[in-house]
């Protein structure tokens, strides 16, 4: 069974890399039993629809370079 920082943490990657078959199953099976896991995905998924959604200049798009974008992407592989 994950715990719930563990829990936490692939809620926030499966926003931007997809979980492995084994990771979401795992996911699934404690967001089923635990109240507060279960909130704060939804709490998530409203932020990233939230975000997206929002069209204002405020926001600045920031364009990394392809590098930059795969070393990030590696580095949160690594790290979960």
């Amino acid at each position: 069974m994950l715990s719930c920082k563990k829990v936490s943490l692939l809620v926030v990657q499966s926003q931007e890399l997809p979980l492995r078959f084994s990771q979401k199953m795992s996911v699934g099976i404690h967001l089923l039993i635990c109240r507060g896991c279960r909130a704060f995905k939804k709490q998530m998924t409203f932020l990233q629809h939230f975000i997206k959604r929002t069209d204002n200049d405020d926001f600045v798009d920031v364009n990394l370079p392809k590098q930059a974008k795969e070393r990030i992407k590696q580095t949160l592989l690594n790290h979960f």
